[in-house]
């Protein structure tokens, strides 16, 4: 009994050293950290513009808490961490997963307005390809129609307005050219669309004179001198004011010059100049 006794305290011993010999000198254990922890130190990633880290941080969040209350924070944070990284295609991508994920979450709505934004930013300038401008009207649209009176709504309104323009300064400048080109029937199509399509923007006064530029160029003098003199009448802004008052001058002055030149001179005969004999007579 005491042989075996002493064997237990023997073992007992040499299993305390080994512990004690690990602690000491091996590998210590990681504290196993938890969601605000993750999210804390990604929120100050993000704030200081170390955009990919935060990101990484932000995505722990997600896959190894996806039970966390912090759940849709950290997914909206993947996003505006995507975002600040100017990866606008991979931040679209993680805004409309939180949209579909978290569908009740209050951050479904500044993802929506994001989703708008983020393209946006890749709208070019009017003589590049205009995919993105138009994807991003219809966002901007969706999320109107979506949450028309919340603190996001004016400025996404503001926003679809600057993008509608800078597609009429396009079609505007396109008309211009086929104007110029003597072709008034493809300027007319143009300015027609700027109306019909972006009426809300302030190129449509440009679109107004232009449609009235491009039926006097069709020889309809009297319907463009109407459309002009209604533009004057509205209250337009005061360059194209100057642009219309010049036209109608321009036109009557012409117009008054044909009716002079089919008019009959006082006096006149139906003798050739010089009062020569008519032929055949």
């Amino acid at each position: 009994m005491k042989i075996t006794c002493w064997r237990y305290v023997l073992v007992a011993g040499a299993v305390a050293a080994w512990a004690a010999g690990c602690g000491g000198g091996g590998t210590k254990a990681v504290a196993q950290r938890d969601a605000q922890s993750y999210f804390d130190e990604a929120t100050l990633e993000l704030k200081q513009k170390h955009c990919l880290k935060a990101a990484e941080l932000f995505q722990k969040v997600v896959i190894n808490f996806p039970g966390s209350v912090l759940a849709d924070e950290a997914q909206f944070g993947v996003g505006e961490a995507r975002f600040c990284a100017r990866e606008y295609v991979e931040a679209v991508f993680e805004y409309q997963r939180l949209i579909d994920e978290f569908p009740n979450s209050p951050l479904s709505e500044d993802s929506r307005y994001k989703i708008a934004v983020c393209y946006a930013e890749q709208s070019g300038g009017i003589d590049l390809d205009q995919t993105e401008t138009r994807k991003a009207i219809a966002e901007y649209q969706r999320f109107i129609d979506d949450y028309p009176d919340t603190r996001l709504t004016p400025e996404a309104r503001k926003e679809m307005i600057k993008l509608k323009s800078k597609l009429a300064a396009k079609d505007v400048h396109i008309a211009e050219n086929y104007l110029s080109w003597g072709y008034p029937e493809s300027a007319r199509i143009y300015y027609q669309r700027i109306l019909d399509a972006y009426g809300d923007t302030p190129w449509a006064e440009d679109a107004r004179l232009g449609l009235a530029l491009a039926k006097a160029r069709k020889g309809e003098v009297d319907a463009a001198l109407t459309d002009l003199r209604q533009l004057l009448s509205d209250g337009v802004s005061p360059a194209i004011k100057k642009r219309a008052q010049e036209q109608i001058e321009e036109l009557e002055k012409k117009r008054a010059a044909s009716r002079k030149d089919l008019g009959s001179k006082p006096g006149a005969t139906d003798r050739p100049p010089g009062g020569g004999i008519r032929p055949g007579s």
